[in-house]
């Protein structure tokens, strides 16, 4: 008899809140997702970041270890980025990314003093600068049309002691 009731009753809570659940999904499933395309967001920035921090790690110790006689530190830096790059069709469009000229310095004064060159030969230069830009432009700013965050620029530089120019 108990039993019964209860069933009677649930019945009755059930059919007096009909329609409930399907305002209570429509409403939430707009910031559920908004919120899991951030995060996505949130996670390729990172990665692209992360990705940008190696490239540019690997690609500026190869060329600072070159020993060619000859040896020509923004052409070896080009050739190993393009070596160390083959996750770029994954990450984004490697039409976005700029190599920036390799800044020879011969002193820390002139690295801290930011007079490094980029016209100044290599030899005598112990310290290199290598630079990379990337042009990011976030998923969800095109799916939005905002246009604040439209043309992000994440930039990454390396100094490296150029081994064989050291006298």
């Amino acid at each position: 008899m108990y039993s019964n009731k209860l069933i009677l009753t649930i019945r009755k809570n059930i059919r007096s809140d009909s329609g409930a659940i399907s305002l209570e999904f429509a409403l939430l499933i707009g910031p559920f997702l908004l919120l899991m395309f951030l995060f996505l967001e949130i996670c390729r920035v990172i990665f692209i970041s992360a990705a940008l921090d190696l490239a540019v790690a690997e690609s500026g110790r190869e060329a600072s270890f070159d020993s060619s006689s000859s040896v020509n530190y923004h052409t070896s830096f080009i050739h190993s980025l393009e070596r160390n790059s083959q996750l770029w069709p994954w990450l984004g469009s490697s039409d976005a990314i700029t190599i920036g000229d390799v800044l020879y310095c011969r002193t820390v004064d002139e690295l801290v003093a930011n007079s490094c060159q980029a016209s100044t030969a290599a030899s005598g230069a112990k310290l290199a600068v290598y630079s990379i830009k990337y042009q990011y432009n976030p998923v969800l700013t095109q799916l939005f049309f905002l246009s604040s965050f439209k043309d992000s620029l994440l930039s990454r530089k390396v100094v490296y002691v150029q081994h064989y120019e050291l006298a």
